[in-house]
């Protein structure tokens, strides 16, 4: 969740769960369940205004802070004719040459920076068509002299949590749907509550 999102929740006790969620492609929340409807066309009110007031707050933050480091830069890095200036030859570089440092030093597009750490090796048992990570499981098993050809993969792990997975109420369809992942426990176990409490429902009607 960006920062922009999470202080618009935070202050005005939005709460997304099993009823409502956030689409990232629409940027509006959308209603999970009919009764939520208009409490969410309420949200998207609120969202709007609440983030066309934090582009333009922002946007002013971005000018004052350019001026600033323009004119820093102008001072200690170059002259306002564009030559370097030489008279502070022992200072730090501004913070848009550093900046540039960085950028120069940064990740190409399309490619990811990972730690080696994140970097998992797997071995493929051809006996029982497996990935593992661990080949001494069977290669121990080798007779002296004989070579085995294993295949090998290298696989990044960009992100490792916990999930926590129950069947979901389908309200549209007025049935148990499918499972459904969720990032916290606690929401996992509102959502198989509702799913419980309104087939329950349905089959006492």
């Amino acid at each position: 969740m960006d920062i922009q999102r999470k202080c618009f929740e935070e202050s005005n006790n939005v709460n997304p769960d099993w009823s409502f969620k956030f689409d990232e492609e629409l940027q509006q929340y959308i209603a999970l369940d009919s009764e939520m409807e208009l409490q969410v066309d309420e949200f998207n009110e609120l969202w709007d205004t609440f983030r066309a007031g934090w582009q333009a707050a922002k946007t002013q933050a971005d000018q004052k802070i350019k001026l600033l480091l323009c004119d820093e830069h102008l001072k200690k890095c170059e002259s306002p004719t564009g030559v370097f200036n030489s008279q502070y030859p022992d200072e730090e570089p501004c913070l848009i040459c550093l900046a540039k440092q960085y950028k120069a030093q940064a990740v190409p597009e399309g490619f990811v920076l990972v730690a080696k750490k994140s970097i998992e090796h797997w071995y493929l048992d051809e006996g029982e068509y497996l990935w593992m990570d661990e080949p001494d499981n069977w290669l121990c098993d080798m007779d002296v002299g004989d070579v085995q050809e294993v295949e090998h993969k290298e696989y990044i792990v960009t992100e490792s949590n916990t999930l926590y997975a129950t069947k979901v109420w389908d309200a549209e369809n007025q049935a148990v749907s499918s499972w459904e992942f969720f990032s916290s426990k606690d929401d996992a176990e509102k959502a198989a509550e509702y799913c419980k409490a309104k087939l329950w429902e349905q089959s006492h009607d």
